[in-house]
């Protein structure tokens, strides 16, 4: 069965997508490292990552929007969020499918192998995906949150130095 959350939205993107692209689920994470709502890392622009549900994909993807512009990252003022919800082949949790689309973000997810990751690794996807779909980035660039291999150990502390420098990088590359 599919889910569809279709939201228009009016946020901070230039969408890029890559079909090609996969994130497995077979890592395990350490989320013992860093889980303090008042670690400053934790907020971004006006907004505590903590405090949104991992479930709340649309909250999700307009915290890595406002990540963005805080980044000087220049970003278009209104996107079309697809989210849809779909069993994908062999262990694959997410697919950013808008690539080349700069007016749309969209997103596949397995709900099977989604609900049962922690919130570091939904986190960390998700920005490895959005980094196709908004930033344009491919496997080769953007550091370790943009490598193929993701299946490493995930930590706060790995989500926030490769969102970093995933973010640098893609400055560099502007």
């Amino acid at each position: 069965m599919k889910k569809i959350l279709l939201v228009t939205m009016l946020a901070f993107v230039f969408a890029c997508s890559s079909d090609d692209d996969t994130v497995s689920a077979d890592a395990s994470s350490d989320t013992s490292e860093t889980n303090e709502i008042d670690d400053p890392r934790f907020t971004i622009g006006t907004k505590n990552m903590k405090e949104i549900g991992v479930d709340n994909l649309e909250e999700m993807i307009s915290l890595f929007l406002e990540d963005c512009q805080v980044n000087d990252i220049v970003v278009s003022d209104s996107q079309e969020i697809a989210v849809i919800f779909e069993s994908l082949p062999d262990g694959i949790v997410m697919l950013a499918s808008g690539i080349g689309n700069d007016d749309k973000i969209t997103l596949k997810i397995d709900e099977d192998i989604w609900t049962r990751l922690s919130e570091v690794d939904k986190w960390y996807m998700l920005y490895h995906e959005l980094g196709h779909d908004v930033l344009n980035l491919m496997h080769t660039s953007g550091g370790d949150m943009m490598s193929i291999e993701v299946n490493k150990r995930v930590t706060w502390d790995h989500f926030f130095t490769d969102k970093q420098i995933m973010f640098e990088v893609y400055k560099d590359l502007d």
